[in-house]
């Protein structure tokens, strides 16, 4: 297997890219949008592997990144971290070298071909990350992220094969598969209590005379939208990637009308929106603003996810991505928790084997809310 590392994505072919695998999040347009976007603090590189025919079988976004450890954790570690900085007010502010890209949103790190052997190509990537780190001076490696299908063989390869990387859950990313054909269908199979909340947060909205506007991310999208990621970033409780302006327009270039923007405008003003993704019968909510002054008056939050499930329907997805975090109000609508792990390790051996004896401590799993949403209803199957 013949390995590559570019360092522009401009250098690989875009179809052989494409063609490596099929996560929207990892493809072409979206790893140029990301580098036209100049991320603060993140350098972009490319691995690509090749079968002897020189077809690419594998590649990876290869991100480094300058992080606040504080805003990656929560628990025992998260106060292990301020209570060191009462003396030391660098500590872990790092740098890690990432297989995968700089979001947040519940991403494979590797693109791989069916066929392909992934314990090998994660072998060999997890190289590629020893040696980049030792080049960018970040003493963190991470893999980030792996669900459910794919833990088993991470696990194996780089855990338990000498390597000795640690496998720590993730923030789970939150999933509804869809069998209405209309979101009256959907709240008709709510349990009564469901249904009131979404019914009492959309006559809220009504009354301040909130409306909702569908329409093109690259032209729509201004500072003072902006200004609202940035509110919402701030209250984050995991702050991985800043993300800046140019990347949302470049996003909507790049995707054009598989990309779209919610506008919710009071009194011909934006309080708030969200970036919706749209790839084959799959919908991803991606990011959201809101301007907080207005969040409790009008439910903008609750609202903006009800707003979001009604379009994903009307547009015939057979499954809704909500992403990571806020999982107790997306529970409400019926998501499913999707758990996530990273692989991590430190440079030094010492550091990455404390991390694993006290791993309960440091890296807990997130108790997931279980809420039974739906009633039993003859309309709740597969589309066909």
């Amino acid at each position: 297997m013949k390995v590559e590392l570019h360092d522009r994505i401009a250098d690989v072919d875009p179809a052989r890219w494409d063609a490596s695998g099929k996560d929207v999040f990892s493809n072409y347009a979206m790893l140029k949008a990301l580098e036209e976007a100049h991320l603060p603090g993140v350098r972009m590189r490319y691995a690509t592997l090749a079968n002897a025919s020189g077809d690419i079988v594998a590649a990876a976004p290869i991100t480094r990144i300058d992080v606040d450890a504080e805003h990656l954790t929560h628990g025992a570690f998260r106060l292990l971290i301020r209570a060191v900085r009462k003396g030391y007010d660098r500590f872990l502010r790092t740098r890690l070298i990432v297989c995968g890209t700089p979001l947040s949103v519940g991403s494979p790190p590797v693109r791989n071909r069916n066929g392909v052997d992934r314990g090998l190509v994660l072998k060999q990537l997890a190289g590629i990350l020893h040696e980049l780190g030792d080049v960018e001076q970040a003493p963190w490696r991470v893999f980030k992220e792996f669900d459910a299908p794919q833990l088993p063989t991470a696990a194996h390869v780089l855990g338990n094969s000498g390597l000795k990387w640690l496998m720590a859950p993730s923030e789970p990313n939150a999933s509804i598969p869809i069998y209405w054909t209309s979101f009256a269908e959907y709240l008709a199979c709510l349990r009564s209590h469901y249904r009131y909340k979404i019914r009492t947060a959309a006559r809220k909205m009504t009354k301040a005379g909130v409306t909702v506007q569908v329409t093109g991310l690259s032209d729509a999208y201004d500072d003072s939208l902006h200004d609202m990621y940035d509110a919402v970033l701030s209250r984050a409780a995991v702050q991985f990637e800043r993300l800046t302006p140019q990347f949302f327009r470049c996003v909507g270039r790049a995707f054009g009308d598989a990309v779209r923007l919610l506008v919710f405008h009071r009194d011909r003003r934006a309080i708030g929106w969200v970036v919706l993704l749209f790839d084959g019968d799959t919908v991803y909510d991606l990011f959201h603003g809101i301007d907080y002054s207005e969040n409790e008056e009008t439910a903008l939050y609750f609202n903006q996810l009800a707003e979001v499930l009604k379009l994903a329907i009307q547009c015939g997805a057979r499954r809704l991505s909500l992403g990571q975090s806020t999982e107790i109000a997306k529970a409400r609508f019926g998501a499913r928790p999707v758990p996530l792990w990273i692989g991590l390790r430190h440079r030094s051996r010492t550091v990455t084997a404390t991390l694993r004896r006290g791993q309960r401590v440091f890296f807990p799993e997130k108790s997931l809310p279980q809420r039974r949403v739906f009633r039993e209803c003859r309309t709740q199957v597969p589309r066909s």
